[in-house]
């Protein structure tokens, strides 16, 4: 929600990895450290969220909204929802989009006061710029808890993306 949050995260991006352990070493003054876990990436078709406007225009009754919703999480197999792009899996809602172009713009979004400003109905034409990079959830396994099991979601501009530019990540933390 914050503007002032901006340098609270970091995305390190290294092309080749045979060294990756020499390259980075983790910092002395930070004080937690998490778990290890070894990810092996896999293909899956993810869906757009239950509250986003593709699908709340299909006026689902109650029987296909149960349906759709357990066919939003299928595809991670009662596994933690780590994720490298594609659609994101909100616990608060799916505009994190929009939340990105205003915060990362000056714009406080933690109440509605920030999106009803000019300035905020002018940036929010180009909410469409911004593109899910990754998203990290809760894992028992690596000892990762987020507010109440919650995720992180890092955002990133499609043209910084294509040009592997990792400086403007946006970070969102949703809890439940």
């Amino acid at each position: 929600f914050e503007p002032k949050d901006k340098g609270s995260w970091r995305i390190l991006f290294y092309p080749e990895t045979d060294n990756l352990k020499e390259l980075y070493r983790y910092p002395k003054d930070i004080n937690v450290r998490y778990g290890e876990k070894f990810l092996s990436p896999i293909m899956i078709t993810t869906r757009p969220p239950a509250d986003s406007d593709e699908i709340e225009t299909l006026a689902f009754d109650d029987q296909q909204w149960d349906w759709y919703c357990d066919y939003i999480h299928e595809p991670f197999n009662e596994q933690s929802k780590h994720q490298l792009g594609g659609y994101q899996a909100p616990i608060q809602g799916s505009d994190m989009d929009l939340e990105c172009q205003l915060a990362s713009n000056g714009i406080y979004v933690g109440d509605e006061s920030g999106y009803k400003t000019s300035q905020a109905k002018e940036l929010a034409e180009n909410r469409s710029d911004w593109t899910l990079l990754m998203q990290i959830d809760t894992d028992d396994y690596a000892k990762m808890m987020w507010g109440d099991c919650g995720m992180l979601y890092f955002w990133i501009k499609k043209e910084d993306l294509k040009n592997l530019d990792f400086e403007n990540v946006w970070m969102i933390l949703q809890c439940g």
